[in-house]
């Protein structure tokens, strides 16, 4: 049972690690700005994907909202 948790575990940093280069590949032909991971003062771009940290925040404050504190046990 090991042996496929550490194959499925490998399966998929190799998965991570080829979706990485095959995008900096593309974005390279593209445009000159070809980064996998870029920082700036309100966010971080992963993947041409934007994080925001306000709009992170915000959105943790909202789902937290819609569960509550403790939980009632039977």
């Amino acid at each position: 049972m090991k042996k496929i948790i550490i194959i499925f575990i490998i399966s998929i940093l190799f998965a991570a690690l080829g979706s990485g280069v095959a995008y900096y590949n593309t974005a390279s032909l593209g445009y000159d700005n070809a980064n996998l991971i870029s920082f700036y003062e309100g966010g971080i771009y992963v993947l041409d994907f934007d994080i925001n940290y306000n709009k992170t925040k915000n959105e943790i404050k909202r789902l937290r909202s819609c569960f509550p504190e403790k939980l009632i046990t039977i």
